[in-house]
């Protein structure tokens, strides 16, 4: 069934790229990826309304329709090539093309090899970031439970109401494999995606084929792009659609093509069904479709208003799904209301100033960024750099440190190193040394020349900065993620600092060198994945036990997870009681073959009628010393731990 599945999905792209007949190589795969991506989001669209999102066959039944109606189109069009811009294409190799670009060559066998090494990472250890198991991964296995997205008692709403776009190309890997063993891929293929764009967007702007290329594989050596690339999280994903979406639009303008404008408009209305964050990208985007507008002519401005029009649609069909659900049972299209303030804040004007004077600095500290860099390496370039921090900020006198205008508990200082790991990573050495640079030269250059593509790419960044400062709760340490989408948009404006000739080599060897010491370092010592290291002396991740490797970045959690594993069958329904921060994903069991069912509202803890109209067979509760007298007489406690215990129903 899977290999059908796939087959089926892979045709439907296939045809519908070749009905928008892209002229050139990267607009054809992209154009694969987008449909691919998008029918996946349809179909579980269609089987959440029917309920059956559990049911394989039909998943099968819907792409095979789909199918049909795109093989029917395609033969209504006319039949253009399935091939496209690959028709007759033999995938030449030129051994000369080597030996006269060296730098290239071995930055592109550094790359793959790491990539390589990241795709065997995704199998060999199971999801293990802290979001995707108490978050995005949770609400896969409750979506292969219930068979939709309507909402299921739970303590934890998160689940319930973000965007699932991303979450849906997982859930689609977890139904047909019944494992987690691939969802990694999700994020690992929309790296590749957006290194993708990337060259495309440098070829746009005039660059040849090497230094795009170049600039696409310096996206990939980035250590958050690295890190993320093995995980079940999103900002991957946001990036592998934001990309696109410039890419199409820019093509769209430039050729005057609606094609490539209706597929810009797609990659928004997947991407703003993706993450929420994807909203903070729209006055950038906004401001480079009026800059492409200019460019190409007022006489351009029907293509203008296509472009909106299709992304307003895209929207409605690819995003407002969960808007709606929200809206039906919060009142609101993102959530209940408290959960949308304390996610985006609420403030006053004055407050909200407030917050965007302090933490813009903050941000633009962080992106100063040694992660990366191997030890002792990397702890000395953070001292000098805290130590000029403190110089700068002493001497402008701005109180940067503190706990006024963050988030939670946490407080900003300038003696904080960004962590090598998958939420706190930002894009090392290189984005700072040469990245941006080549934005600031650009931009002015751009504007001096009015090529006004090159300074809407970097007002993209500008943009996201001050509406990430501006509308989140307040500073976190993971916030890096987020620039994700407009760090590779943005990438490829050092394709024009990668210059073929002789002059040029110094800068090509440096980056390369640098990158690769870079990507080598990060997908060695990634701490939920550790290859080599200090970490790596605790746990070897090719021997050791999967709740170990779950665990690994949340040990706390280990004690409830062996509990469960070693008491409860892979085939009973488990009850949860906890009014706390629970990984519970991976209580459902390497094959979703244990039920879980949380006690929620907390009162149906006494209702005995309920929890065993719920079928279920043991009951898991957090804190038992203070929650043991809710537990109902009918139970008796099987095992404890120190802040668990395990009930289940008495022998009559």
């Amino acid at each position: 069934m899977f290999l059908i599945a796939i087959l089926l999905v892979l045709a439907s792209s296939v045809l519908w790229t070749a009905i928008l007949r892209p002229a050139s190589k990267t607009a054809y795969l992209l154009s694969l990826y987008l449909f691919g991506f998008s029918n996946l989001v349809v179909t579980g669209y269609v089987a959440s309304l029917l309920q059956v999102m559990n049911r394989q066959w039909v998943y099968v039944g819907l792409h095979l329709l789909i199918a049909v109606l795109s093989g029917y189109v395609w033969w209504k069009r006319g039949q253009p090539s399935l091939a496209g811009p690959f028709k007759g294409w033999r995938g030449e190799f030129h051994r000369e093309d080597l030996k006269n670009r060296p730098a290239l060559t071995l930055f592109a066998a550094g790359i793959v090899a790491t990539f390589a090494l990241a795709a065997v990472l995704v199998i060999v250890v199971p999801p293990n970031n802290n979001d995707s198991l108490s978050t995005h991964l949770s609400r896969v296995g409750y979506w292969l439970q219930f068979g939709s997205f309507s909402p299921w008692p739970s303590p934890r709403v998160l689940q319930l109401i973000y965007p699932v776009n991303a979450q849906l190309q997982m859930f689609w890997l977890v139904l047909f494999t019944g494992s987690d063993r691939l969802v990694g891929f999700v994020q690992w293929t929309s790296a590749i995606a957006a290194a993708l764009g990337v060259f495309g967007i440098a070829r746009l702007l005039g660059w040849e084929k090497a230094p795009a290329a170049f600039a696409a594989l310096l996206y990939l050596s980035y250590p958050l792009v690295i890190l993320q690339s093995t995980t079940t999280q999103n900002d991957l994903v946001t990036a592998g659609l934001f990309v696109p979406a410039v890419y199409f639009l820019m093509l769209g303008f430039q050729a005057k093509q609606r094609e490539a404008l209706l597929l810009s408009a797609l990659s928004i209305g997947l991407g703003l069904g993706a993450k929420q964050t994807f909203y903070f990208l729209l006055p950038g985007l906004g401001i480079l479709a009026l800059l492409a507008w200019k460019k190409a002519g007022k006489e351009s401005f029907r293509l203008l208003v296509f472009w909106g029009t299709s992304s307003l649609l895209a929207f409605v069909l690819f995003a407002s799904y969960m808007n709606i659900i929200n809206w039906q049972n919060f009142g609101t299209p993102f959530g209940p209301p408290g959960t949308v303030e304390s996610s985006v804040g609420g403030r006053s004007l004055q407050e909200a100033a407030n917050q965007v004077y302090y933490n813009v600095p903050r941000l633009l500290y962080q992106a100063i960024d040694t992660s990366g860099l191997p030890r002792p390496l990397n702890g000395y370039a953070h001292k000098v750099k805290a130590r000029l921090g403190r110089y700068v900020f002493d001497a402008l006198r701005f109180p940067i440190e503190g706990s006024h205008y963050t988030a939670g508990k946490h407080i900003f200082s300038l003696d904080t190193k960004n962590e090598n790991q998958e939420d706190h990573a930002w894009y090392g050495p290189v984005s700072f040394l040469f990245l941006f640079p080549a934005m600031l030269y650009q931009f002015f250059k751009g504007i001096k020349t009015k090529e006004w593509l090159r300074v809407g790419l970097v007002l993209n960044a500008l943009t996201l900065l001050l509406c990430t400062a501006w509308l989140r709760p307040g500073w976190d340490p993971f916030q890096g993620r987020y620039f994700a989408p407009v760090i590779a948009v943005n990438t490829a404006l050092v394709a024009g600092w990668i210059s073929s000739s002789k002059r040029g080599r110094p800068v090509r060897w440096m980056v390369v060198g640098l990158s690769l010491l870079v990507a080598i370092t990060t997908i060695l010592t990634n701490p939920a994945k550790p290859i080599a290291g200090k970490r790596s002396w605790r746990v070897n991740i090719w021997t050791a036990p999967r709740l170990d490797l779950q665990t690994l970045q949340a040990a706390g959690q280990r004690e409830m997870l062996h509990l469960a594993a070693q008491n409860v069958p892979l085939d009973a329904t488990l009850g949860l009681y906890t009014p706390g921060y629970l990984f519970d994903y991976p209580l459902f069991g390497e094959h979703f073959t244990r039920r879980l069912i949380p006690v929620y509202p907390f009162e149906k803890m006494r209702d005995v009628d309920w929890l065993k109209n719920q079928g279920i067979d043991y009951l898991l509760l957090q804190f038992p010393a203070a929650n043991a007298g809710l537990v109902p007489g009918e139970m008796e406690k099987i095992r404890e731990t120190q802040s668990w215990a395990l009930y289940t129903w008495k022998t009559p």
